[in-house]
């Protein structure tokens, strides 16, 4: 469990790998996905996904793999050729096309347009997910005791805030208009408590004082790893 700090990336872009990969099988898929452009736009965010997805691409396994929120990016098509991998994502930054042509490419579906809480029970070796809790999704204890149980690791980034931000948002399923408030460093510090003995080598201090940020917006980001029940 480490904070992502502008040394880590810089030190990650000695050899930028996730940029070598981005370049070498970018012209393999549909252009255009979203989340590629913000890859190859943001060091921090490459840095991450290697930490993330580092290791996936240094062999293929046989090993279930759940990708929640993680978005299209011309590696996705690598990862889903070479482990049994899923991508749950309700893909509000892609259009169908590019999902049929992936798919197609990889000869199987994998892809789940869908809320990720609607998942069944099954069991997965290793779950991601990359930039969307708590920022963009604020449900971490559901999520936390929906999955930690299901694998054998759980690997996140966390996204907070220590200056008060938040979005006008509205309901899809009604007419009102209602803001969200970002979570700060203490909310997400008590929800991780109750799973600290998870938690592979824990800090929650990182998330009781004002960090550098990596980021123009002043976002803080963690790496955290949780050991999971089977």
């Amino acid at each position: 469990m480490h904070l992502i700090t502008n040394r880590l990336v810089e030190k990650y872009l000695e050899d930028d790998t996730t940029k070598q990969r981005l370049d070498k099988f970018s012209d393999q898929v549909p252009k255009g996905y979203v989340c590629e452009k913000w890859l190859e736009e943001t060091p921090a965010k490459r840095y991450i996904y290697e930490a993330l997805y580092g290791p996936l691409f240094s062999r293929e396994s046989n090993k279930t793999i759940l990708d929640v929120g993680g978005g299209l990016t011309s590696l996705t098509q690598v990862l889903a050729k070479s482990h049994n991998y899923f991508l749950v994502d309700l893909l509000a930054h892609e259009q169908i096309e590019n999902v049929k042509a992936l798919e197609k490419s990889v000869g199987r579906e994998f892809i789940i347009p869908k809320d990720w809480e609607t998942l069944d029970d099954r069991s997965y070796n290793t779950i991601i997910a990359n930039d969307l809790l708590p920022n963009a999704d604020q449900r971490l204890e559901i999520f936390l005791n929906k999955f930690i149980p299901r694998c054998s690791h759980l690997k996140m980034l966390l996204t907070w805030y220590n200056t008060p931000r938040h979005y006008k948002t509205k309901r899809i399923d009604g007419d009102e208009i209602m803001f969200l408030l970002a979570w700060d460093g203490e909310q997400t510090r008590k929800v991780l408590e109750p799973f600290l003995p998870h938690i592979v080598n824990p800090d929650l201090g990182l998330f009781d004082e004002p960090q550098e940020s990596v980021y123009p917006n002043g976002r803080q980001t963690c790496l955290i790893e949780f050991q999971g029940g089977i």
